[in-house]
């Protein structure tokens, strides 16, 4: 039995300005009032305490590299598995934002609702996400291989559309994408939709781009900032970035 002290950073999607500094502050509370937990790793049982904690806002893809994005106008489109986050930025300061819900569990979802009542079938959900992640076409089900790349085109393409139109409505004007040096995707499900993406905003083909790895883009800004207050951190599971960072600019 070992304790370990833990400095923690956290994040939240992108809520309405001003109910973000309210919730982060609870949420920090919530955190930093736990106390000591034990918890078991591999069979070995650990105490922890987390003695510090920041909380920032989920897509803000700036921080990544702040000499590289200060003086740019970034519009970042963050896809996971239950939000989409939307944010302008100028340089580091986040200009606008918005949480759309559904993501790619909403796709999941679908797909699966139009490959049961097509083939009158009972769908295995796990067995859509494989699919999905594997960019397969062939769907196997008890009674044999069902080719769903009809659907599955049509499911991811539905979707693209629908949200590209929602992003369009929200952001306008000095916020909008065409305002911006640059849009970035990132998020895991930007990869899936990455054609279909590039298709509804092939206006802004010269300026989008779909970051390296986007499912892991989070996590590399959240090391940054992390090892920008709390000092030099291990870090596993993806590449560390070395950059300078301040993080004055989100309250």
């Amino acid at each position: 039995h070992c304790r370990d002290t833990l400095s923690l950073h956290d994040a939240l999607p992108l809520f309405p300005i001003g109910f973000f500094e309210s919730l982060s502050q609870k949420f920090y509370n919530t955190i930093m009032n736990m106390g000591t937990q034990d918890i078991v790793i591999d069979g070995r049982k650990k105490s922890i305490n987390i003695n510090n904690c920041i909380i920032f806002p989920e897509s803000c893809f700036p921080y990544i590299d702040q000499n590289k994005y200060s003086l740019l106008k970034t519009f970042v489109i963050d896809i996971g598995d239950d939000i989409v986050n939307c944010s302008m930025w100028n340089g580091v300061n986040l200009k606008e934002h918005k949480s759309f819900p559904n993501a790619m569990i909403s796709i999941l979802q679908s797909l699966a609702t139009k490959i049961a009542e097509n083939h009158s079938i009972i769908v295995d959900a796990m067995r859509i996400d494989y699919l999905i992640e594997n960019d397969l076409d062939t769907y196997y089900s008890e009674d044999g291989a069902i080719d769903v790349k009809d659907l599955k085109k049509q499911t991811l393409e539905d979707y693209t559309k629908e949200l590209v139109k929602s992003i369009k409505i929200k952001f306008k004007g000095i916020n909008s994408m065409g305002a911006c040096d640059s849009i970035r995707l990132i998020g895991s499900a930007s990869i899936p939709l990455n054609d279909y993406l590039f298709k509804y905003l092939a206006g802004f083909k010269d300026t989008i781009v779909l970051e390296s790895e986007p499912q892991f883009v989070n996590a590399r800004i959240y090391d940054t900032l992390a090892n920008l207050r709390f000092g030099s951190i291990k870090s596993k599971g993806y590449k560390q970035h070395s950059s300078t960072v301040t993080i004055d600019s989100i309250k």
